[in-house]
């Protein structure tokens, strides 16, 4: 199949694709397949409501209820308002394709494939059986999410993940074909002729030789920030800061925390950076942190981007000995696996890495080696190969790692 057929590939996401890479790459894909791709997702205050990005046109749809408070019947009126909107607007493009994200999608997805009579993927984003996200929702909308996943799913033309373990869940929980694994792994561009060095230490005032042990995300719980503040008392000897590249709603707790310990100097803050600008940014680390508590299995099972985009920027990892995680690091040789909770076994292979130049050489170099591996490029032909054979109307069969 020819590049450019005709055609138009709508995503669904209820959420406002703000930062939301993998969305807007799978968007690109279809503009490069189809000729043409769409991201509807919901508005937020301050952004537009339409928006393009390269090929792909942005479709925000700001809820007349949105302000109705959060009780679960006016959550239930949310939702229809937005399923109703968007599945009138998506059926008027008289898509080729439609790409559901995540579960609250999905029923949104299946309806726009129905009426436009095409296909639909539904991509996992995370593990629904058990996800973080149990921790921020009522047990009724858990309920009613855990109940109907399987039925959904199954309904969908092919289904796609970030992970084997997670694919492996869903095969067994909802009876299913296992689902394809597109892993999220950002694009990898090096630019020869960037500095070596980013913006972060000027952003902050830290010299050329200060460490710095970098956690990239989201600040909350379950992400295990509290451990890596409570090591920073034992790495005092080496002048390291920490630095948490990213918001979230524990950001002014941890600052409490870090002052509590009398490391409040050590700990040091800096807003979410844009996608386009983190990798200037990541190569400034000394260390990527990944220390995620096993509070659910969508934790214990996930694979972090940030994983990818310390290994893109030459940045040795000490990461939580969780499957994806061991895997990725065992394979590549890209730094140091910790138990995940283990206090003790985090101080000291942060420490290790501090002091060992010859070991440290060693996993950068090894990082430099998988970034052309672990290429967005690579995680694209899979989904492209499932886009093909869906358009054509052969049933799917492209593998699974």
């Amino acid at each position: 199949m020819q590049n450019g057929m005709g055609g138009t590939a709508v995503n669904i996401v209820l959420n406002d694709a703000v930062g939301d890479r993998r969305v807007l790459r799978a968007a690109d894909l279809g503009a490069t397949v189809l000729g043409g791709a769409w991201v509807f997702a919901l508005h937020a205050p301050g952004l537009p409501v339409h928006e393009t990005w390269g090929r792909v046109r942005i479709l925000r749809f700001a809820l007349r209820s949105r302000s109705w408070g959060r009780a679960l019947p006016l959550r239930a009126l949310k939702y229809a308002e937005a399923s109703i909107r968007m599945v009138a607007s998506a059926v008027q493009l008289r898509p080729s394709i439609v790409h559901a994200h995540d579960l609250n999608a999905l029923p949104i997805g299946l309806s726009v494939a129905r009426l436009a009579r095409c296909p639909l993927v539904y991509d996992a984003h995370e593990l629904w059986s058990d996800p973080a996200g149990d921790l921020f929702r009522s047990r009724a909308v858990r309920l009613v999410a855990k109940a109907l996943e399987g039925p959904l799913v199954r309904q969908a033309d092919h289904t796609v993940t970030v992970c084997k373990s997670i694919a492996d869940v869903m095969q067994h929980d909802l009876g299913i074909a296992q689902p394809s694994v597109i892993r999220n792994i950002p694009r990898f561009d090096p630019d020869l002729s960037a500095p070596l060095r980013g913006p972060l230490r000027t952003a902050l005032g830290l010299a050329a030789n200060v460490p710095i042990l970098l956690y990239q995300g989201v600040v909350s719980r379950g992400n295990g920030v509290e451990h890596l503040v409570a090591a920073m008392p034992a790495l005092a000897r080496f002048g390291a800061v920490l630095v948490l590249l990213g918001d979230g709603p524990d950001t002014d707790g941890i600052a409490i925390a870090a002052n509590r310990l009398g490391v409040g100097a050590s700990v040091m803050t800096h807003p979410y950076v844009s996608p386009e600008q983190l990798p200037m940014w990541t190569r400034d680390a000394t260390i990527g942190l990944s220390f995620p508590q096993v509070i659910c299995n969508s934790y214990r099972l996930s694979l972090p981007n940030k994983l990818f985009e310390y290994i893109h920027a030459g940045v040795p990892i000490v990461s939580a000995d969780l499957p994806e995680a061991r895997s990725l690091l065992q394979r590549y040789g890209v730094g140091v696996l910790v138990a995940p909770g283990d206090q003790v076994g985090l101080e000291r292979a942060l420490a290790g890495l501090l002091t060992d130049k010859v070991a440290y050489a060693r996993y950068s170099e090894a990082c430099n080696v998988a970034a052309h591996e672990l290429t967005w490029t690579r995680e694209e032909s899979l989904l492209k190969a499932i886009y093909d054979q869906l358009l054509s109307g052969r049933s799917s069969s492209v593998q699974c790692r």
